[in-house]
C-alpha cells in the first residue's frame, strides 16, 4: 500500500530502518513501526496553510510541502523543522486551539525524530 492510501494528511515518523525505508519506498503497510500524527480536517489543514506552517517548513528546510503531495524532511534537517514550529507558535496568532494542539504535538513528533535520528514524512 501506498504511503498516501494509509496515512492520508498527516506526518510520519518512522521508528526503525524498515519503516523508513518503507516510507522512503512508497509502500508500507499497516504493520510499519511508526508514529502517525493526523490532520483531522480540511478545515484544520486549511489554517494550517493560512497560519504559513508549511510555507515556513518550505523555506528553513528546503523542502516542498504542498497539498496533495508527500514529502521527507532529512533528519539532518529536523532542528530546521523544529525551529519553523516553533516560529509559528511564538507568532502568538494562532487562535484556533486545534491548531495550536496540533503544532504542539508536531512540535513533541518533531523532537522524537530529533531524538531518534530519523525523518519526518508528510503526507498531504
Amino acid at each position: 500500500m501506498n504511503n498516501t492510501a494509509l496515512f492520508r494528511r498527516g506526518v510520519v515518523l518512522p521508528l526503525n530502518d524498515q519503516a523508513e525505508e518503507n516510507l522512503r519506498c512508497n509502500h508500507i503497510d499497516k504493520s510499519a513501526e511508526v508514529r502517525y500524527l493526523p490532520i483531522q480536517s480540511e478545515e484544520l489543514f486549511n489554517d494550517l496553510c493560512s497560519q504559513g506552517l508549511f510555507h515556513e517548513i518550505n523555506r528553513r528546510c528546503g523542502s516542498f510541502i504542498t497539498d496533495k503531495e508527500s514529502e521527507l524532511v532529512e533528519a539532518a534537517l529536523i532542528p530546521s523543522l523544529l525551529v519553523s514550529v516553533d516560529f509559528i507558535l511564538q507568532k502568538g496568532i494562532v487562535e484556533e486551539e486545534n491548531v495550536s494542539n496540533f503544532l504542539k504535538d508536531l512540535r513533541y513528533l518533531t523532537t522524537q525524530a530529533y531524538d531518534l535520528n530519523r525523518p519526518l514524512i508528510f503526507v498531504l
